[in-house]
């Protein structure tokens, strides 16, 4: 139980609120550039995944029916219902299989009735999951059965845990997968110290449940992630010192582009750039406005990326489709690849001393 406390415990506080997810872009992060560039798209250490497409991603449907016994209030009588829930894994890191899960769980409407007949709903159950050493997807994940006031203020009438395994779904059909899980239902009265977990108590309502998954959103093919880099040096009739590396990563899953831009020894960077032009350009070549067609940096309001001498870490994120601009305009991030694949992509990193462009590099596959 102190296990499942501490992995459910940063969820608990704003389980009735909304979920914050963390900006798509970031900067101002004083990072050495060569300790980046050794995994740039890893910076926090987590074990690889043995299918680069992290098989479990999406969104699945399960069927459940219930094993044996619980120990329901009356102490008897199994659900014979068959369990409909849904379930959604998102990735916690982008090179790990440890996810973000939300899921609507379906309880036994008679059973959790007969015991908290003042329920008026239930919330949606967030928690984590992560691969084990048996290839399988381990979960954990809580929810709130709640008592609605006025519409507005919600009281917590009981917390649900739920918790399985998942098998691996390349092992056979990579659409459909064998799960298992657990429930576990307490009163709200046994969370006495107001954390939002239960204390260590038996619960009032425990059911155990055999299924099987099915996916029905995002099903990856197991390929590897393709990489890319632009190594950024002076452009055209610029003396300066400055260099960087922009590292882009495109996961055969997802329809976004990932990147991080790393700089040694440059002044007021004003601006970071994706142009993309009609043919392939040779290093020398002079780059028009027009063919901007994804700005990295800076980020709206800002008017500037990064002031002042610096060196490391100078932008991150992600390049979604509606990123799309100037020759890109109204089109899709395979677009952006297409063009990358054909030499005619290249970023540049504009400062105030040279406003058309400090340091620059063709995006390549390395």
């Amino acid at each position: 139980m102190e296990k499942m406390r501490t992995t459910l415990l940063l969820f608990a506080a704003g389980i009735l609120g909304a979920v914050l997810i963390s900006p798509s872009r970031a900067g101002d992060v004083a990072v050495d550039p060569l300790a980046v560039a050794a995994d740039p798209l890893s910076i926090a250490a987590c074990p690889k995944c043995t299918c680069a497409c992290s098989p479990w991603l999406g969104a699945w449907v399960g069927c459940f029916s219930e094993d044996g016994k619980d120990n329901a209030v009356d102490g008897k009588n199994r659900c014979d219902q068959k369990m409909i829930e849904t379930f959604k894994f998102s990735l916690k890191h982008l090179t790990c299989d440890q996810f973000v899960l939300n899921l609507q769980a379906s309880l036994c409407e008679e059973k959790v009735r007969r015991a908290f007949p003042e329920t008026d709903d239930v919330t949606e159950f967030v928690g984590v999951a992560c691969k084990n050493e048996n290839n399988k997807l381990v979960f954990t994940a809580i929810g709130y059965g709640v008592k609605t006031h006025d519409k507005i203020c919600h009281e917590v009438v009981f917390i649900a845990i739920k918790s399985g395994t998942i098998t691996c779904p390349c092992e056979s059909d990579p659409n459909v997968v064998d799960a298992t899980e657990t429930i576990e239902i307490f009163a709200a009265e046994q969370d006495t110290d107001c954390d939002g977990l239960p204390d260590e108590c038996d619960s009032v309502i425990c059911i155990s449940r055999t299924g099987q998954l099915k996916r029905i959103l995002n099903r990856p093919q197991c390929e590897p992630a393709r990489s890319f880099v632009a190594r950024l040096e002076p452009c055209k009739d610029v003396q300066t010192d400055a260099k960087g590396k922009a590292f882009f990563k495109k996961v055969d899953y997802d329809d976004k582009l990932s990147f991080v831009v790393t700089v040694k020894d440059i002044k007021d960077v004003t601006k970071v750039v994706i142009h993309v032009s009609d043919a392939p350009k040779q290093k020398g070549d002079d780059h028009e406005d027009k063919d901007e067609a994804i700005i990295l940096c800076p980020i709206p309001p800002a008017t500037d990326c990064k002031l002042g001498d610096f060196s490391g870490l100078l932008c991150c994120g992600t390049i979604i489709d509606k990123d799309c601009i100037g020759p890109l305009k109204d089109k899709k991030i395979d677009d952006l690849i297409k063009a990358i694949l054909e030499g005619r992509a290249v970023v540049i990193i504009h400062t105030k001393k040279n406003p058309k462009g400090e340091i620059c590099g063709r995006i390549e596959d390395p």
